[in-house]
């Protein structure tokens, strides 16, 4: 079945918000980067990063009532990982060598490698495969308060409550919206819930007042990426130039509703070490930092401010478009792109070394932080989001927590 017949194999913001209602993971990443486990106890990484050992939580069921095991586990992760399905997901499950079964509630997953982020592997939505009388011979059952009672591929689903969980309505429609009839939409308040941006509909909504607008951060963002130069090879130097940007008033300066600035080192979650309040008073060489920018406005306006506020703390600084001709001369560049993509290209033995084994996945992810931190190679500046407008007064985001 390919995987724009049903939205656990899709990734995007919508089937995002979906997946929270029908599917769960074992674990989930929170808007401020925290773990939180789902269908997960407790996950143990191994000090080399390629073997995890995974306990389920027990009583967990399907919608369609079978009990949640070790081996539904692993057989979801395995239908993602089969291309004839076309799972989005297959990216991540490709890094995993093996599956085994251990008991009820308990599974051992080898990778070939390690990976950095690593609970992302383990944000995967496990569903149940039950054959049925569908058209497609087959559904995939969740675990989540609600679940599909109809689909139609590519235009609409309704869901209906599932056994146990919060079910604030009795029928969700989900289909797709008509932004050009937008206006009426919301002086009517036909729909609950949308999606939207908030340059040129905000005036609209807050006009209503009827809507409660929330922000939901996309993966990608702008990041200021510290190039292999000389002047910036020692960590204290990147800190040092780190702890004198201010991520806010560069992000309000570029005057746009779709961005929010960027905090700490992974959109920052906690205190412990930040880019803010590290070694400020470094002092950096007489040398002029040559910052380059992607040739658009917001990537310009980002350089111009970034020129300012270090100029105010004493740092010479020249900015330029980046080009073929531009590229090897800058000690850093503005550029869009991910967390996880920074990343790959990063020789991450030492941190690795200094784990110990059956480390669970939560202080993994604190360590992987702090050690970031001190690197300093690079400073999240904004990310990039997507906005939910939902009735006011509805409680509708209860239903995602």
């Amino acid at each position: 079945m390919s995987s724009s017949h049903h939205p656990y194999a899709q990734n995007n913001q919508a089937t995002d918000v979906l997946r929270k209602l029908v599917y769960q993971p074992l674990l989930e990443i929170k808007e401020d980067q925290s773990i939180s486990y789902k269908l997960a106890k407790e996950i143990k990484v191994s000090r080399q990063g390629t073997e995890i050992k995974i306990q389920l939580k027990e009583g967990e069921h399907f919608s369609d009532g079978e009990a949640l095991t070790a081996q539904e586990v692993k057989d979801a992760y395995e239908w993602h990982s089969n291309p004839d399905h076309e799972s989005v997901f297959a990216v991540q499950t490709a890094n995993i060598k093996d599956i085994q079964v251990q008991d009820q509630t308990q599974l051992t997953m080898t990778l070939y490698k390690p990976m950095l982020r690593l609970p992302e592997l383990f944000t995967i939505p496990i569903m149940h495969c039950v054959k049925d009388n569908s058209a497609y011979g087959i559904t995939f059952a969740g675990s989540g308060s609600y679940k599909i009672s109809e689909l139609v591929p590519l235009s609409n689903m309704t869901l209906i409550p599932a056994d146990g969980g919060f079910h604030p309505y009795d029928e969700i429609h989900i289909a797709v919206m008509n932004y050009s009839e937008f206006a009426g939409i919301v002086k009517k308040q036909t729909t609950a819930m949308f999606m939207v941006g908030k340059d040129g509909y905000m005036d609209e909504l807050k006009k209503s007042g009827a809507y409660d607008v929330y922000a939901m951060q996309e993966p990608e963002g702008m990041y200021l990426v510290f190039q292999d130069s000389d002047m910036l090879k020692d960590a204290a130097a990147r800190q040092a130039l780190a702890a004198c940007i201010d991520t806010a008033k560069i992000t309000e300066s570029l005057k746009s509703m779709e961005l929010i600035p960027a905090k700490g080192i992974t959109s920052a979650r906690k205190s412990g070490i930040t880019y803010r309040n590290a070694l400020e008073k470094q002092v950096l060489s007489d040398r002029e930092i040559h910052i380059l920018y992607q040739p658009s406005a917001y990537s310009r306006g980002a350089a111009q401010q970034l020129q300012k506020q270090l100029q105010e703390k004493g740092v010479k600084v020249m900015i330029e478009e980046y080009t073929a001709d531009t590229a090897s001369s800058g000690d850093a560049c503005l550029m869009m792109t991910s967390y996880e993509k920074l990343l790959e290209a990063k020789d991450m033995s030492e941190f690795y070394h200094s784990l110990e084994d059956g480390l669970d996945i939560q202080d993994y992810d604190d360590r992987l932080e702090v050690y970031l931190g001190e690197q300093a190679w690079f400073i999240p500046i904004y990310k990039q989001t997507i906005w939910m407008a939902a009735l006011h007064g509805r409680d509708t985001f209860t239903m995602f927590d």
